[in-house]
């Protein structure tokens, strides 16, 4: 059931970098992440209409949960502003080259993170997309 669901992303994605280059030539990068994120909400909000959405009571949720997802929050606010200035400065082959290489950070992530062990076979996918 990933698979295919890792690939339609994938193939957004296309679609996705060329557009956020074009728009970012003409727009700050603070507004265009404000803007991306604004547009992107009702989508988000109607994907949980989807046969396999899970809707959990947000009162029900742990305060670890709630810590979480504030770091989070941060951490892609920021991620997203210096996103769109390095492509309104760079050039998107080579922008779009370095994030490749967060297959990397993911591996060691997952290994500090979540104790997910490093398999040979998550090394090779890694090294693929690289």
């Amino acid at each position: 059931m990933w698979f295919p669901l890792a690939l339609t992303a994938m193939l957004m994605m296309v679609v996705r970098r060329g557009s956020e280059k074009s728009l970012s030539s003409h727009i700050p990068a603070t507004s265009m992440a404000w803007l991306q994120q604004l547009v992107a909400l009702p989508f988000v909000a109607l994907a949980l209409l989807l046969p396999f959405a899970t809707f959990f009571n947000p009162f029900t949720l742990s305060e670890q949960f709630y810590l979480i997802l504030l770091a989070y929050t941060v951490l892609v606010a920021i991620d997203v502003i210096l996103y769109f200035k390095a492509i309104s400065l760079g050039d998107i082959s080579i922008i779009s080259s370095v994030i490749s290489l967060s297959m990397v950070t993911n591996l060691i992530g997952c290994y500090i993170f979540l104790g997910q062990a490093l398999t040979l076979l998550g090394i090779l996918a890694g090294a693929c997309i690289i």
